[in-house]
């Protein structure tokens, strides 16, 4: 049962993860989910970009998305929003 709940979570999650904006889409999965699915799009760019030859415009894409946390990060969040948020970027920063 929690597989299945947790596979669904995942699943809908990434579906959603580039319909819109990334912040409502932050706030509407819980963390653990938001965490993964990120591990696994940044996995999936970084292994395209290697395989293209982009890793410079890669470079570029990552950087912006993380000052675009950095500043929202500096506002004012719900604690829970900002946890999920400091880990993501945590992740990011580790990655590039």
């Amino acid at each position: 049962m929690a597989r299945s709940t947790l596979r669904a979570a995942l699943g809908s999650a990434l579906k959603a993860r580039d319909t819109g904006d990334r912040y409502a889409w932050m706030e509407a999965h819980p963390n653990q989910i938001t965490l993964l699915v990120e591990k696994i799009r940044w996995t999936s760019k970084t292994t395209e970009a290697l395989t293209n030859g982009a890793l410079p415009a890669l470079l570029a894409e990552l950087n912006e998305e993380n000052r675009d946390l950095v500043i929202r990060l500096r506002g004012s969040l719900e604690k829970s929003t900002r946890v999920g948020l400091t880990a993501i970027l945590t992740q990011a920063i580790h990655q590039a």
